[in-house]
């Protein structure tokens, strides 16, 4: 349970009672993750459906957005920001890790923050309360899927052990029991967009995951935030198209 309360301390901001960090604990609870995004999908889709009729769609999915951000606070956009300057940069592997590991923003963190966040309010506004509860479930699951195809591209770093212990069996086991759960049961429901937008995503991720580790020989831990923040995205935009088929 430890190892739990330690996942949730460090992808939210969500109060829990403090747990001593170690290295042992740390690498237990990586497998944890996805569940992380079943409280932060289950903490958006109580208030969304609590709020959903007292007040407009679009204030409703600003409100949404604000809760997001102020529940992982921020942690994953820092990821995508970082990224986005080093691999749009076009430099060589040396000099785009430099970038990501610089704590300035540049033009394209910018751009890809800005982009991100309209994308959000706007796939929120038409998107349905199961799906507020799905997308964080997913991003949690693609970034362990994120390490499962790559290897680290620095020496040394916190996103070293992450990635590393991710790699085991019983992390990606735990990944491939949470997606068959979600899976089965939008399957149960009839909602084969849904479905179908969850293996494409999956899909796609595993695409971008290559060819940045194609870049940088490996991804790092700013990569694992762009990838939870980029196939959120991914899989709210398809779950809007493969909604209009109906």
């Amino acid at each position: 349970m430890n190892s739990f309360k330690l996942m949730i301390t460090f992808f939210t901001r969500i109060p829990v009672k403090k747990v001593h960090f170690s290295e042992e604990q740390w690498t237990k609870g990586i497998k944890y993750t996805p569940f992380v995004g079943v409280i932060i999908g289950g903490i958006l889709c109580l208030v969304g459906f609590l709020l959903h009729h007292l007040i407009h769609q679009d204030v409703l999915s600003l409100l949404m957005l604000l809760l997001y951000i102020g529940i992982t606070g921020g942690l994953h956009l820092d990821g995508l920001s970082d990224t986005s300057d080093g691999i749009f940069s076009n430099r060589s592997k040396e000099r785009i890790l430099e970038i990501m590991k610089d704590s300035r923003i540049g033009a394209f963190g910018v751009i890809s923050l800005i982009l991100l966040i309209i994308g959000y309010f706007v796939m929120f506004t038409h998107g349905t309360i199961l799906i507020l509860f799905l997308f964080p479930i997913i991003g949690r699951t693609v970034a362990i899927i994120t390490c499962r195809v790559s290897g680290y591209a620095r020496e040394e770093g916190m996103g070293k052990v992450f990635i590393e212990h991710a790699k085991k069996n019983d992390a990606f086991n735990l990944v491939l029991f949470t997606s068959l759960l979600v899976i089965v049961s939008l399957l149960y429901f009839k909602q084969w967009e849904i479905v179908i937008s969850i293996l494409l995503t999956y899909f796609i991720s595993i695409w971008i995951t290559k060819r940045i580790s194609k870049k940088i020989d490996g991804i790092t831990g700013d990569v694992i935030g762009f990838m939870i923040e980029i196939s959120q995205i991914i899989f709210l935009f398809l779950t809007y198209v493969g909604g209009q088929f109906h």
